[in-house]
């Protein structure tokens, strides 16, 4: 993940494409993140949006 305004990026390895995977990985970086995660611009399939929704952050794109 990259903060676009600051430059600011997490990487972090996952799996595969699961959402289980998915969503630990985007939990883990809003942990590790010293702001908010208030959106993802994501190109990626209808798990990431369902996982957004239950963690409460919204897609931006």
């Amino acid at each position: 993940m990259v903060d676009v305004w600051s430059g600011w990026t997490e990487l972090v390895a996952i799996k595969n494409k699961a959402s289980k995977w998915v969503r630990e990985a985007i939990e883990k970086v809003q942990r590790r993140l010293p702001f908010d995660l208030r959106g993802i611009d994501s190109d990626a399939v209808l798990n990431l949006l369902i996982i957004l929704c239950v963690i409460g952050v919204r897609r931006t794109r």
